[in-house]
């Protein structure tokens, strides 16, 4: 509690902020104000701001060791193991894009001496 406010003071105002939270949320999913908006004004009373849905493109690099004759083979064949992994992981809240092939070339190793 704050020093300079009495305790009944205190809870007017901590009613206040929630009153003013939960309206703005309904009016937001209402569609008659934009969620930036009601999160300034939060934001502008110590309130946290609303939580939103976020989309966030993730750049990550994948290193396989794959068997194939040729270097497009494995890159392709990199590509699925990958896909694989990810689908055998079960349902998860990404989508997979294959935008274009963006590695380095891939590396050549010894001859893998475990597949004919």
């Amino acid at each position: 509690m704050r020093p300079d406010v009495v305790p009944s003071a205190e809870l007017e105002l901590e009613e206040f902020r929630r009153s003013l939270r939960h309206r703005l949320r309904a009016m937001t999913v209402d569609g008659r104000l934009a969620i930036d908006v009601a999160n300034q004004l939060l934001i502008a009373i110590v309130e946290p701001p609303l939580r939103r849905q976020w989309t966030v493109d993730v750049t990550m690099t994948f290193r396989c060791d794959v068997t194939a004759g040729q270097a497009h083979d494995a890159a392709e064949a990199a590509e699925t193991m990958v896909a694989n992994a990810i689908d055998d992981a079960g349902p998860l809240a990404l989508e997979l894009l294959w935008e274009s092939r963006t590695s380095s070339d891939p590396i050549p190793g010894d001859l893998d001496r475990n597949n004919p």
